[in-house]
């Protein structure tokens, strides 16, 4: 009885061990695959921002202020302009010129059924919050809305497109569509 104890323990302590070994051969098969491969694959930012060009942003809410409701619609596109043409120094994954578009959003503010203000708000509300690269490479990026205070404040980063290159931006308009911007 205590020889098939043993066994039976031998027979337990050899199997993880093979398990383990599968393991780590299954485990160097992937790590080599990868490394084949070129190692884990990057995301494709250009194609990600390429597939935003069809994509629209459409807000339509409303907000209340002291004296009334107001209802706010809201459109980010693309412009579909081939305006932009980035160098090569920013595109470190193709070393090539990257031709674009800029986006820019529509901003409408209804007081009741009637329109208090319409706005086409583009990258040239900024120029005067750019340095020169963002002004002749960058495009009105990821909108954001807020209601404070009375008034409509949309944020954006106005960035070179596929690069870490870019900026904070905010406009802000009053009820009647008087606007300021800042950084």
């Amino acid at each position: 009885m205590l020889s098939l104890c043993f066994v039976s323990c031998l027979s337990s302590t050899k199997e993880p061990s093979a398990v383990k070994g599968d393991a780590k051969k299954v485990a160097d098969t992937v790590a080599s695959a990868d490394d084949a491969a070129g190692g884990e694959e990057e995301p494709d930012y250009r194609k990600e921002f390429i597939d935003e060009y069809a994509k629209t942003l459409s807000i339509d809410t409303s907000f209340p202020t002291k004296k009334r409701t107001y209802t706010v619609l809201f459109r980010h596109l693309c412009s579909w302009d081939s305006a932009l043409v980035v160098p090569a120094k920013y595109n470190y994954d193709t070393r090539s010129n990257f031709e674009t578009h800029n986006f820019y959003s529509e901003l409408t503010v209804l007081k009741g059924l009637d329109t208090a203000f319409k706005k086409v708000i583009t990258k040239n509300d900024f120029k005067s919050l750019l340095n020169p690269a963002l002004e002749s490479y960058g495009t009105l990026l990821f909108p954001t809305l807020r209601f404070r205070n009375d008034s409509i404040e949309v944020k954006y980063s106005i960035s070179i497109p596929v690069t870490d290159v870019g900026i904070p931006v905010i406009i802000q308009f009053d009820t009647e569509g008087k606007s300021t911007i800042k950084q």
